[in-house]
């Protein structure tokens, strides 16, 4: 005999269909929580210290790196155009590393990491790219449409600009 009963997922279906305002009400009260939290756990930063006392930080903390061993010297942030963000909050100050001159001798190659080697290394199609590649070579075959392998491929590129885009909701909002 053939049971067509349907499984935990279609007997779940079958209740958010039954009761899908109360459903999508749900959803948009969840959603407004997700809004209420995200303002209601985030904070701006303030500074407690006046102008002149960050950039008498910046300045001692700029010289202290040139004493550490292979710096030979930093970039004063105030002194190059750029380097300090329009409301005063941000700088940036890059640290000039000679390691070229002393660490050279025979048998020793030299590297360097860090997060702007990698990004020059990298290559334009990134590993996102070759995600989504391989998974439309699996979904094509798998559901036989365009249309059905382009829907999940779809959601993953969305996921990925939201994951681009800002942490949370509150900052969508601003």
């Amino acid at each position: 005999m053939n049971d067509l009963r349907p499984g935990p997922l279609g007997r779940l279906a079958r209740v958010m269909y039954r009761r899908r305002r109360l459903v999508l009400f749900s959803w948009l009260l969840a959603l407004v929580g997700a809004f209420a939290l995200s303002s209601a756990f985030s904070g701006d930063f303030q500074a407690d210290a006046g102008v002149s006392t960050v950039t008498a930080d910046v300045q001692r903390l700029l010289a202290e790196m040139t004493t550490v061993p292979h710096v030979v010297g930093a970039d004063d942030p105030y002194a190059t155009t750029g380097s300090v963000s329009q409301d005063g909050r941000v700088l940036v100050a890059q640290r000039l590393i000679d390691l070229g001159t002393q660490a050279e001798r025979p048998g020793i190659d030299i590297a360097v990491g860090g997060q702007a080697i990698q990004t020059a290394e990298s290559g334009a199609i990134g590993s996102e790219g070759i995600g989504l590649l391989a998974a439309a070579v699996i979904l094509l075959p798998t559901f036989g449409s365009v249309v059905a392998a382009g829907l999940p491929i779809m959601v993953a590129i969305a996921g990925l600009a939201l994951s681009g885009t800002g942490s949370s909701p509150r900052a969508w909002a601003s």
